[in-house]
């Protein structure tokens, strides 16, 4: 039997687990074996008449074509570039022939084939008539939705700058006729993905696509036509804001007109009010720099009474089902409160003062909705930062009186959520005789049946205890607030399980206030006994919740264990810490638990090093889980620091590992850069002379690693470009100076790389440095000056110093000391320049 035949039995077979695993065999087989045989059935008469055999066979060819997994997505790329042009035109050919086919699954399908395929070939300069086809409207309506589907498709797939050659006959097709009711929805995907994807074409056309967008002409659309209208809205604001100018009223108006037709659907003003966050959080971000164009601000008094009006109508419903848990899932009442966060963020008190005096009304009214949303709006502005305490302190009482008499369990935790908030942001407003009601409140709520009653006071009690300072209003209750969460925990019930785990969590590292150490100890031990019991319920969130516990009762007894290693049992510790690494549920956790150990016991961590390194190695293979990966690198980075040469017999194993990562094109340049760290780090702990065999082997890797970063061209204008700026330059500093902490004359072979590298990034910063927040760098650049000037061997040659510190190094240095604002990394920059004024190198 043929490979064709077997595929078309396979795919169009009773499909079962043996034949799906048969032909996950079969497409990951290589191409040059398996897509002769797809090619052939796709020339088939048989096929191409028959939509449902057609779509399954294209979908196996997708499927042969690349890959979730990075790694093999890579290599059958790589496979498909090894094929001539001759036999890609043909495979070209074949898929071209197939848009005349009039089913819209396969059309969907088919479409991703091509772009995948467009994705390999187009960045070669292949493929060159393709453009000229998918940009052609005399093809009938159906064929144009296809052409434009596979262009929305490589906007996503392939680089812009690859692209740009094209993409002026490209856009016509969006944009021209754009009321062509067949096409708009999928021309508007479109112009999402273009101003997604291509930040600089999309800067340069951004009228013509702006002006689709808000088109406030076309009334007649589908919910989907406008949810892709409001989603592009926030990819506009977050991606090319500076673009806004001037378009505050005409933005506004869309979007509370939009509200206004559709206010009746939940997902529709979910969607305007995520524009409107998005807005909020772009204009109220005081870290990196922005020209606000005040959007918000400008826009409160429409948007603010709409929002009320919005959501009162909205939580009638929520509040008279008021479910178990005392959680509604009324997404815009959510996404509300974020707003108003924002709104108080940027208008500041005056704005707050008039909610807050609307609030005080409501809250003594008995309108359950109403006061629902007031303590919605409530817990809102003190998240924003206000500061009017006099109008915070005349709400608190009524908020503590629906706290504890509302029978309505969702208003009860909104009450609670309330409190919560004025602990987290103002706890000095509560006094100590409210303190002890609330705690005296919540442990007698606790006692009933209701989930949400518990679920609320264990939340409040929890943060009672991390944000009160003064610890005699929680001494005399605090064994009955203790043993209260230890019998919660042993309830049958996962969310009460973790709601008190958490809050012991938060009381556990506050029990000095009260002078209850003795409580930390039971807790640890309680807490060994609770991972047994949920381990059996299958509760792995809980677990990690506990295992975080575990760290914070081993950092608050550092002093007991050190003076006497038997006040816990270590080994058993270890040993349930080491188990958990093997579940991505409870990894991070309990790899921060063991840091925590580690840090504890410095070398005498040593014992424990050996089963920890070799979970770390196998961790670090995992190349597609990512995160792990970061976790395990912060983790040796940490390690390192904290054991020192305990650290030395796993060099080696933990390096060829590391290295291997780094060569891995299925981990991104963040993950890299842990990667990065991690090595620096143990360079740190095990010191230069245990790690000077491996120096020149990280120094060449490191200079490679610097070279390509240097040649990549980064947009400092786009936030996620400065970002990456920011953590590429600042870990391979970070890695330099470690590497050159307490060496010898030999890394002067390698000193020109990271000389260099300050000076591309003095020369790009001085360009434009967008949203870079520079601070960072020029602590980090100076960090590395100070590490070499601090070497003996350095400044006993004036001929080596004069090397390294010539005037254009001493010119970035000088750009640092002028520029750097912030006082934390102002000291390296104030160390590196003492140290040169007193060598006379600065006056």
């Amino acid at each position: 039997m043929s490979l064709s035949q077997v595929l078309i039995q396979l795919i169009v077979g009773q499909q079962n687990q043996q034949t799906a695993s048969q032909i996950n065999e079969l497409s990951n087989r290589s191409l040059s074996e398996i897509l002769p045989p797809v090619i052939d059935l796709l020339q088939d008469a048989k096929v191409i008449q028959n939509p449902p055999t057609l779509m399954k066979i294209l979908i196996f060819m997708k499927n042969c074509l690349t890959a979730k997994d990075p790694e093999k997505a890579s290599n059958k790329k790589a496979q498909w570039n090894t094929f001539t042009i001759d036999i890609k035109n043909g495979i070209h050919g074949v898929l071209f022939n197939l848009l005349n086919s009039a089913d819209s699954q396969v059309h969907s399908v088919l479409s991703e084939v091509i772009a995948i395929v467009a994705s390999y070939d187009i960045p070669l300069s292949q493929w060159s008539d393709l453009i000229e086809v998918l940009t052609n409207d005399s093809f009938p309506i159906t064929i144009q939705k296809v052409c434009l589907n596979i262009c929305s498709l490589l906007f996503e797939k392939i680089d812009e700058y690859k692209m740009t050659v094209y993409l002026s006959k490209i856009l016509p097709r969006f944009v021209t006729d754009i009321n062509n009711e067949h096409l708009y929805e999928i021309r508007l995907n479109g112009i999402k993905n273009l101003l997604n994807h291509y930040r600089s074409f999309s800067f340069n056309n951004f009228d013509v696509l702006f002006d689709i967008v808000v088109d406030s002409t076309k009334t007649n659309i589908s919910e989907n036509a406008l949810t892709i209208r409001l989603e592009t809205l926030s990819i506009v604001v977050e991606n090319l804001y500076e673009k806004l100018i001037g378009q505050n009223d005409r933005l506004c108006n869309f979007l509370i007109n939009t509200v206004e037709k559709y206010g009746s659907s939940e997902d529709i003003v979910k969607k305007v009010y995520d524009v409107w966050c998005t807005i909020g959080r772009v204009e109220s971000d005081t870290v990196k720099t922005r020209k606000s164009q005040n959007i918000l601000i400008t826009s409160i008094s429409k948007l603010y009474p709409q929002i009320v009006r919005v959501i009162n109508g909205f939580a009638k419903e929520v509040v008279q089902e008021d479910d178990d848990e005392g959680e509604d899932q009324n997404s815009v009442i959510y996404v509300s409160q974020e707003i108003v966060t924002y709104m108080t963020m940027v208008a500041h008190d005056p704005f707050s003062s008039n909610v807050l005096n609307s609030i005080t009304q409501s809250l003594n009214g008995n309108q359950l909705s109403q006061q629902y949303i007031s303590l919605m709006l409530f817990g809102a502005i003190l998240e924003g930062g206000c500061s009017l305490k006099n109008l915070i302190v005349q709400n608190i009482p009524s908020i503590v009186q629906i706290y504890s008499n509302s029978q309505n369990g969702l208003i009860k935790m909104a009450a609670s959520k309330a409190l919560i908030k004025v602990l987290k942001m103002m706890p000095q407003l509560l006094n100590g005789q409210i303190i002890n009601q609330l705690i005296t409140t919540a442990l007698n709520i606790i006692s009933s049946n209701n989930k949400s009653y518990i679920i609320s006071s264990c939340l409040l009690i929890g943060y009672i205890y991390k944000t009160v300072e003064e610890g005699n209003s929680l001494s005399s209750s605090v064994n009955q607030v203790h043993s209260t969460l230890i019998k919660l925990v042993q309830m049958n019930d996962e969310l009460i399980q973790r709601t008190s785990l958490q809050s012991l969590k938060r009381i556990v590292g506050n029990l000095y206030k009260v002078n209850a150490k003795p409580l930390i100890l039971n807790t640890f031990n309680s807490i060994i006994q609770f991972i047994q019991l949920l381990q059996q319920q299958g509760n792995m969130k809980a677990i990690s919740i506990c295992i975080q516990i575990m760290g914070d009762c081993i950092d608050e007894l550092t002093e007991e264990i050190q003076s006497n290693p038997n006040t816990i049992n270590l080994q058993q510790t270890m040993n349930i810490l080491i188990s958990y690494l093997a579940n991505t549920d409870t990894f991070d956790s309990a790899m921060k638990a063991i840091v925590t150990v580690s840090s504890v016991l410095a070398e005498q961590f040593q014992v424990f090093t050996g089963p920890v390194v070799e979970k770390l190695l196998i961790a670090l293979k995992e190349v597609s889980q990512s995160e792990m990966i970061k976790e395990s690198c912060i983790t040796i980075e940490q390690l390192s620091l904290a054991i020192k040469t305990a650290m030395s017999p796993y060099v080696e194993q933990l390096l060829t590992q590391l290295f291997n990562d780094l060569q891995s094109n299925q981990l991104n340049f963040k993950v890299k850069f842990t990667i990065i760290k991690a090595i620096s780090g143990l360079a740190v702990g095990i010191g230069f002379n245990g790690f000077s065999r491996y120096t020149s082997v990280i120094l060449n890797a490191l200079g490679q690693i610097t070279k390509n970063l240097l040649g990549l061209k980064l947009d400092l204008y786009n936030e996620d470009g400065a970002e990456f700026f920011e953590s590429m330059m600042e870990s391979i500093l970070i890695c330099y100076s470690r590497l050159y902490k307490g060496s010898d004359q030999t890394i002067i072979n390698f000193i020109d790389v990271p000389i260099n590298l300050t000076l591309s990034i003095h020369q790009v910063i001085c360009s434009g440095s967008g949203y870079v927040n520079t601070d960072i760098i020029y602590s980090a650049v100076c960090a590395f000056y100070d590490t070499i000037v601090s070497l003996p061997f350095i400044c006993q040659s004036q001929e080596l110093f004069k090397k390294i510190f010539t005037p254009s190094v001493l010119e970035v240095i000088r750009s640092c000391d002028s520029n750097t604002e912030e006082e934390d990394l102002r000291i390296n920059v104030d160390s590196l320049v003492n140290k040169l004024k007193k060598l006379g190198v600065f006056q």
